[in-house]
């Protein structure tokens, strides 16, 4: 049985464009996630994030990338424990994975401005957080540390020399040793 396009509208009235909801998602959060607010550890804060990050794996917006790369040690717990995973501790992290591929200029621009030695800062944090997703990003057949490298290598090559130091820094990572 053929029905023309105005039967379907009738009997299923207007089907929303999949496309315009994802751009209005986007908007929305994108919103949250400007707010400096959103990103205090506290009940309001994590009210707002903790549901927004959830809203965005599913949707992997590249735009809301560099955002969310600005606040990649963000975590909702103010214990010290060490015992939560990674995803679960940083939630960001899981987030620009599920972006993939577009995230990574994002987390280049975090290595480039993350000193490891500031350990007062959180610069070691957040370099070994952007180490982390860069090399889970790649891993595609075993390969993540060997592209997530060949990948920081180029950007060092038109990096300053401040930058170029903290990307050899992170070259010298652990997940990214060469076997």
């Amino acid at each position: 049985m053929f029905y023309s396009i105005a039967a379907l509208t009738l009997l299923l009235g207007d089907i929303p464009d999949f496309n315009q909801e994802i751009i209005r998602k986007e908007k929305e959060l994108t919103v949250v996630f400007k707010e400096e607010k959103s990103w205090k550890n506290d009940a309001a804060g994590r009210g707002r994030v903790l549901p927004a990050l959830q809203a965005a794996r599913p949707i992997k917006a590249k735009a809301l990338a560099p955002l969310l790369a600005s606040h990649l040690d963000y975590t909702p717990y103010d214990d010290n424990l060490r015992l939560r995973e990674r995803n679960d501790r940083y939630p960001v992290c899981p987030v620009l994975v599920d972006i993939g591929i577009p995230a990574v200029p994002a987390l280049l621009e975090v290595l480039k401005r993350s000193d490891p030695a500031d350990l007062d800062r959180g610069g070691l944090l957040t370099h070994n957080l952007a180490v982390s997703c860069l090399r889970e990003i790649y891993e595609q057949g075993g390969f993540g540390p060997a592209l997530a490298r060949q990948r920081i290598e180029l950007e060092m090559a038109k990096a300053d020399p401040k930058e170029a130091k903290y990307l050899r820094e992170a070259l010298q990572h652990s997940q990214l040793k060469k076997p």
